[in-house]
């Protein structure tokens, strides 16, 4: 007996993220009524436009959730993005590692935990001025470094 081979269904979409067409795998009930639905529209016989498939279409793939279409994905959340932002963090805290003691202080008293340069003065025994001095410091440094890596 010859095992045979499980049919795969590609259908061209129109991914609105990116702007481009992508080919996406489907199920066989999604590609069956994305076939008939252009041969609705072809005829004008249905009520939707050419090119979208029913959503009641994308129901019921294999555990009755929805096909793995690009639209349905989230790309905040997406492992992609999620791996970026822990290498800008990363970088960020290298950076910060580059500032003198006194300087990475009064960066994450300020830009962190939200205090003014007044209250980092009075705090530390120091001149406002010299505060805000050790800040454009620190913000120079940090630009610096992060626009060489």
């Amino acid at each position: 007996m010859k095992k045979q081979e499980k049919q795969t269904y590609i259908l061209t979409v129109y991914n609105t993220m990116t702007g481009l067409y992508e080919d996406v795998e489907v199920s066989e009930e999604v590609y069956c009524e994305y076939r008939r639905g252009l041969w609705r529209i072809n005829k004008n016989e249905d009520k939707h436009r050419a090119g979208e498939i029913p959503f009641s279409a994308l129901l019921g793939g294999d555990g009755g959730e929805y096909e793995n279409f690009h639209e349905f994905i989230d790309r905040e959340n997406d492992p992609e993005t999620i791996l970026l932002e822990r290498q800008k963090r990363q970088k960020a805290f290298e950076g910060l590692s580059t500032l003198s003691a006194v300087m990475r202080e009064r960066f994450i008293l300020h830009f962190q935990n939200g205090m003014t340069t007044a209250e980092i003065a009075e705090m530390q025994g120091v001149s406002e001025y010299s505060v805000k001095e050790s800040l454009k410091q620190a913000r120079k440094k940090l630009k610096k470094y992060l626009k060489n890596i």
